[in-house]
């Protein structure tokens, strides 16, 4: 593959003009680097997303459940598979769910 994952909440993101800061052309060779992207979606999305905090206790709750999911990341990751080859597994692969250009 010659560009980043096409995943909806990225595609999301884009799609109401906030930032990803993830270019086109990254392509995850690490599962720890697309981890890390798909925490920082969520921070773009509290800064950027003026209706994504309800209010202030909500916003404690969400910004603390950040918080703690970057700590408890090596936790939940396995360290054999932390810098080999990536691979995302998609669940549904049927013909419609599969977009192909023509290059």
């Amino acid at each position: 593959l010659a560009n980043r994952l096409l995943i909806y909440q990225f595609q999301s993101l884009e799609n109401k003009s906030i930032p990803t800061n993830i270019t086109k052309t990254l392509t995850y060779t690490t599962a720890n680097a697309y981890y890390i992207n798909l925490l920082a979606y969520y921070n773009n999305r509290i800064r950027n997303q003026p209706n994504f905090i309800i209010d202030e206790k909500n916003s404690r709750a969400q910004i603390a459940n950040l918080f703690a999911i970057r700590g408890l990341l090596p936790y939940f990751t396995s360290r054999d598979l932390q810098y080999k080859l990536f691979i995302f597994n998609l669940t549904d692969l049927y013909k419609s769910n599969i977009f192909i250009n023509s290059d």
